[in-house]
């Protein structure tokens, strides 16, 4: 048997003989952590949720995990989480360890390396989040909330029983459109809208066989060049983009309210030389073109189906616990001014309400962290080779009882006050150090407005019978529908 532990952490040959397969899938067992001795799959045929509570009810905080030619660890220890979130990023800088295709993706915030062009691309994203910029946005999203309402109107008045996610769905996805491209669409109204049609392509739900190659079998997904997304749909955003970029360059001394043409304005900000775009580099100052359309396209897939699921959510919550959709309503009712950013940043029962909610329900059900090279995890002993991803799920951690008493209980009180558990080491569903979601607030400001206006305008029915049903297999927490009934205030 060899003694160097990291002897065996390039990708298993499949050529090679049994010995050397022993020694990659007793990788984690040799070092006295809890593993199966083969890939489990079951993740494909159940909610991730339900599966990785299992699997964590069996193994403890720290385990390990195999997939074909990979590996990987668990740990669900908040202290080590923010230890290398936050002092060891430089080991762990890889957020992905799948294979992303060839599509603009790449270039997106979410799946670059914390290395130079990171922070690079994300100081010229990181001013479109602003307060200032941020308040510019409330403007459109109130003109979609209005909308929003309305076509809420029929249910409101008949009381019959219908899915709330194909309103919420619509309204996310209006919304980024807006917020991120410029495009005014209602995708109720327009499901045939090629951007509705091409954002639905790649914000399928349930795991296809190609998404599960590129995860799990990232060498497998590159050998046969394949793409986890639709790469016709992919093309479709690009192009939107360029098109974008072109009429921002045009509209110079326009001042732009949207994510593409801040990013363009970013570029423009420095008059020493000119800005204009490099026919052969394809490159404005700074950022190229496909990588501001790798963050339009991730800013839709991050910012659609996780603020649509925290939103459902939340009406799922106060249907349950009809308490606080009077507390809710109270304090909305309360307010003089009116419900603009600042305020809504100040209201305590919502952002409570907010707050518990992605507690319970974070959308994002794993992160990853994946070292650059050879390591030592901290002060344990462990050995993390190159390539080998620390998997932590908020879904669990925020469901510990050490950090969160009573923890499958719904208590927004938990967050209002001076005791807030909102900068517990232990709640973290935007994530957590310098890797934090870049559009945290632009979520949160978007969750708060529209709560608001539903609760303001229909009184969500009570239902102690309303279950939610998930898709397998996915890393987003969203529920397949959610039938509910309304009556107008």
């Amino acid at each position: 048997m060899h003694n160097n532990v990291f002897i065996d952490y390039y990708v298993y040959d499949y050529s090679d003989n049994l010995y050397h397969c022993n020694l990659f899938y007793t990788f984690w067992q040799r070092q006295g952590i809890k593993a199966n001795y083969w890939p489990n799959f079951g993740w494909m045929r159940k909610p991730l949720h339900e599966f990785i509570q299992e699997e964590a009810k069996k193994r403890g905080n720290i385990f390990g995990i195999y997939g074909i030619g990979q590996r990987a660890l668990i740990l669900n220890d908040p202290k080590m989480v923010r230890e290398i979130s936050i002092k060891e990023l430089h080991k762990f800088p890889i957020r992905f360890g799948g294979y992303m295709g060839k599509t603009s993706m790449v270039h997106s915030l979410f799946m670059m390396p914390a290395n130079d062009d990171w922070k690079r691309i994300r100081t010229i994203v990181s001013p479109a989040f602003t307060s200032g910029k941020l308040k510019a946005m409330i403007t459109p999203i109130n003109r979609i909330l209005d909308n929003f309402v309305r076509n809420l109107d029929k249910h409101g008045e008949s009381g019959e029983m219908f899915d709330v996610k194909i309103y919420t769905s619509a309204l996310t996805m209006d919304v980024i459109a807006s917020c991120a491209y410029g495009i005014e669409v209602d995708s109720i109204s327009e499901s045939d809208h090629p951007l509705v049609k091409h954002a639905q392509r790649i914000l399928s739900l349930d795991v296809s066989i190609t998404q599960a190659i590129c995860f799990v079998m990232p060498f497998f997904g590159k050998l046969l060049n394949l793409d986890p997304f639709d790469r016709k749909s992919a093309k479709y955003f690009d192009d939107l983009t360029f098109k974008i970029i072109d009429e921002r360059l045009k509209m110079r001394n326009q001042q732009s309210k949207d994510l593409i043409g801040l990013m363009v304005e970013q570029t423009l900000n420095d008059q020493s030389e000119s800005n204009e775009v490099d026919k052969n580099e394809r490159k404005l100052k700074g950022i190229s073109r496909e990588e501001i359309a790798g963050q339009g396209i991730i800013f839709f897939l991050a910012g659609y189906d996780t603020t649509n699921v925290t939103l459902c959510h939340t009406i799922y919550y106060l249907i349950k616990h009809p308490e606080w959709q009077d507390k809710l309503y109270d304090e909305l009712c309360a307010q003089d001014s009116p419900l603009d950013y600042e305020s809504l940043r100040s209201l305590p029962v919502l952002n409570g309400v907010i707050c518990e909610t992605l507690r319970l329900k974070p959308p994002l059900i794993t992160i990853q962290r994946t070292a650059h090279e050879d390591t030592t995890l901290l002060n344990t002993g462990i050995k993390i080779p190159a390539e080998t991803s620390i998997i932590f799920h908020p879904h669990i951690i925020h469901r510990m009882p050490e950090y969160f008493p009573d923890p499958e209980s719904f208590k927004p009180e938990r967050f209002i006050g001076e005791n807030s558990m909102e900068s517990s080491n232990a709640y973290m569903p935007f994530g957590i150090g310098n890797r934090l979601c870049v559009g945290m607030r632009f979520a949160q400001n978007e969750l708060r407005a529209a709560i608001a206006q539903l609760i303001l305008h229909y009184r969500l029915i009570p239902d102690p019978n309303l279950k939610l049903e998930y898709f397998r297999g996915n890393v987003i927490l969203s529920p397949k529908q959610m039938m509910i009934r309304i009556a107008k205030r």
